[in-house]
């Protein structure tokens, strides 16, 4: 068997008995394991198969059940076939490329059929593909609320400034120099986007385990591990500084203005 691929070697017991292998989402939607025996309906009666082991397989989002195919023509008397996969032994002569050849040259002879070949690579971009379409949505959701949040930091800031017009007019009275007031009101903008930032990887941890682990589960069946990615995390967290910094701006250069004499007489 092809060395990282090791759900395949669990498929080579199965030839010859009424074992079977089922996907994660079956086991975790039927509460089943491996050891426990399940019974599907088949023509002459109930069928028994007892669960030799469980993959990751997203086919169905109902869960799938692998068997032998000799094995399952048998039981449940259908000899149809609407997908195959083709895996190549370790060493096999001419590799991929070869094995390509020769799936082709099968297709070609039975054109009539409908038969249609693709290989992982292939079919790995289109699932990506489809997968970063559903996700646009997501990604100019995110855009939104990341403007919404800047202005939010503007508004706050500035309305901080204008509240405190008198403590800064005294502080430039006292000697303090422009670039001490533009940094102390930057500042308050960096932690602003440091709690921020904080605060959403708190709630972004435990909610992603929420989403994965349960809501996903029941509406679409499928099991997928919590992956925290942490790069994009500091590029996101970086990213939300930067704005921070830079919605403090406008609230920093109205704070440097500020006219000692109308500053003194504001209340």
């Amino acid at each position: 068997m092809p060395t990282g691929l090791p759900d395949l070697e669990k498929f080579l017991d199965l030839p010859g008995t009424n074992d079977c292998i089922v996907s994660d989402n079956f086991a975790v939607r039927h509460g089943v394991e491996i050891g426990d025996t399940i019974t599907l309906p088949g023509p002459n009666g109930p069928v028994p198969l007892r669960i030799a082991g469980t993959v990751r397989d997203y086919s169905w989002s109902r869960g799938t059940v692998f068997l032998d195919r000799q094995r399952y023509a048998k039981l449940f008397g259908d000899e149809l076939i609407d997908m195959c996969h083709v895996f190549l032994q370790p060493g096999y002569p001419g590799g991929p490329a070869e094995a390509r050849k020769n799936v082709d040259a099968f297709i070609s002879s039975r054109a009539d059929r409908g038969l249609v070949i693709t290989d992982r690579d292939a079919l790995r971009k289109f699932v990506a593909e489809l997968i970063n379409r559903v996700f646009l949505l997501a990604y100019l959701q995110q855009i939104v609320v990341g403007v919404v949040a800047a202005l939010g930091v503007v508004t706050a800031l500035l309305i901080s400034v204008l509240q405190r017009k008198r403590e800064l007019g005294l502080l430039l009275a006292v000697g303090a120099t422009p670039a001490q007031v533009l940094r102390s009101v930057l500042a308050e903008a960096i932690l602003m986007g440091a709690f921020g930032t904080a605060l959403g990887v708190m709630i972004g941890i435990p909610m992603e385990w929420y989403v994965l682990k349960l809501v996903l589960v029941e509406e679409s069946g499928f099991v997928f591990d919590v992956v925290l990615p942490w790069k994009q995390a500091a590029v996101i967290a970086g990213a939300a500084m930067a704005a921070a910094t830079i919605a403090g701006l406008l609230p920093a250069l109205h704070a440097v203005r500020t006219r000692i004499p109308e500053a003194m007489q504001y209340e």
